[in-house]
């Protein structure tokens, strides 16, 4: 069965204001930022020195009885982030006492604590009015919160729209991030219509200010001519810029046009260099493509355990099409003793799952059951009843080689000339691996997606 590699693909998990991983410049500063300046001093609310943070505390609550309402906001970030001593009741009274003065930090915590239930009874409704009301007056945190939200269905149904509007706000407050993934949903046309000249000038607004992950879409767009006149020079520079700060699916890029001569001579050395280092650093997809290059021996020595190591690497963060392989790993005993009641069953829960679009995982799990209930082998009795299930569906729902293997099953009964399971092993790697050799020799890659992959 072939398994090409993924091409060049348009890969930005959404991200979470205060993930510490610098993949992007931190928000404008709301009302209150972790380190709070008091008479010149700095306060981290989980300080060890007792005198410095009780002699803080003090002035906070001086001021704040008195209605100044960012001491008010202080005492409640105090409360509510202070290590092994929270007390989420006072921050939220805190919380409420700012916002009824008119704070809009305090309004988007107070609608946090709403939503959540934290130190009050949730109100899941009041608080997405209250976040919606200080996102409307201009919070940065509360305006990306609410765009997030909506754009992964996170604690309200998924409307990309809402969220596009919110990406929209942020946007015209200009929230770098907000900018970045304005410019995104515009090269998607998610939740806006899909607009490449508008998606390369905000990426390109932010790639100027220094946010370099969006060399990596802006590559993209070059890649493929999308706004742009199409320069696979330029391309290939902003993919290193992108992949010099970090960026994994920059990485990842790198590696598939480095490996297919695209913009830059082939240099299978450098593409494995990038390939791995996505890997390593967890990418779900530069690790499945690194299994199969251990595997199949392209530019690396075939080794099956390394090719299982990876491949286990990616699907432990539920990456489908690893999953599919890692189930057939462990019924062919690939870089380890068989497993194959293991192996049947993850393959049984991907062919169970709800179909996700642009990817046929769901089709390929049918396929390999059925074969395998085919076939029988050492472990595994033959069961034509099962292999004419699995293989019906996957048929009847146009998987190609599945109609084929339906149709020779479906007017036999009793024992058929089936391959066993070792000898499928056999042919399924010789037809993989023809097709990619072949794959070395296109003139042109295939263009990369231009959907945002979440996973």
């Amino acid at each position: 069965m072939s398994e090409p590699f993924f091409p060049l693909i348009s890969i930005t998990p959404l991200k979470v204001y205060g993930e510490d991983d610098g993949s992007f410049s931190p928000p404008p500063a709301g009302h209150v930022q972790p380190n709070v300046y008091i008479n010149g001093a700095i306060l981290r609310p989980f300080v060890q020195d007792e005198s410095l943070e009780a002699k803080v505390y003090r002035h906070w609550l001086y001021k704040a009885k008195r209605g100044d309402k960012f001491c008010q906001c202080c005492l409640g970030y105090y409360y509510a982030e202070r290590k092994g001593q929270r007390n989420l009741i006072k921050a939220f009274d805190w919380w409420s006492l700012a916002a009824s003065l008119g704070d809009i930090y305090a309004l988007y915590r107070q609608g946090l604590a709403y939503f959540n239930g934290l130190g009050v009874e949730k109100d899941l409704e009041r608080g997405l009015r209250l976040r919606g009301e200080a996102a409307e007056a201009g919070h940065p945190e509360a305006i990306i919160d609410l765009a997030r939200a909506y754009h992964a269905g996170d604690g309200v149904p998924m409307d990309p729209r809402k969220a596009a509007y919110y990406w929209k706000k942020g946007a015209d407050f200009e929230i770098p991030y907000a900018r970045y993934m304005l410019g995104l949903i515009y090269l998607n046309g998610d939740g806006v219509p899909q607009d490449y000249d508008q998606a390369v000038y905000w990426l390109s607004l932010v790639a100027g200010a220094g946010m370099t992950e969006a060399y990596g879409e802006l590559a993209v767009c070059y890649y493929n001519g999308l706004g742009v006149p199409k320069n696979l020079a330029v391309a290939y520079q902003m993919m290193e810029k992108a992949a010099a700060a970090g960026s994994l699916p920059a990485m990842f890029n790198l590696s598939i046009v480095t490996r297919l001569g695209v913009g830059v001579p082939k240099d299978p050395e450098t593409s494995l260099k990038w390939l791995t280092a996505a890997a390593e650093r967890g990418y779900p997809i530069a690790a499945y493509n690194l299994a199969h290059e251990y595997y199949y021996g392209l530019h690396v020595l075939k080794n099956d355990e390394k090719a299982r190591l990876w491949i286990t690497v990616a699907a432990e963060q539920g990456f489908l099409p690893a999953l599919v392989v890692l189930g057939r790993y462990r019924v062919l005993g690939v870089g380890a003793p068989p497993q194959i009641e293991a192996g049947l069953e993850i393959l049984r829960q991907v062919a169970e799952r709800m179909p996700a679009p642009l990817d046929n995982s769901k089709l390929e799990a049918q396929y390999f059951l059925g074969s395998f209930y085919a076939a029988g082998g050492t472990g595994l009795a033959k069961d034509l009843n099962k292999a004419r299930y699995w293989l019906g569906r996957a048929a009847k729902a146009g998987h190609p080689k599945a109609s084929s293997a339906f149709s020779r099953l479906s007017f036999l009964k009793g024992d058929v000339d089936e391959p066993t399971i070792e000898e499928l092993n056999s042919i399924w790697f010789q037809q993989a691996y023809e097709d990619w050799r072949a794959s070395e020799e296109e003139s042109e890659p295939r263009p990369p997606a231009s959907t945002v992959y979440k996973h």
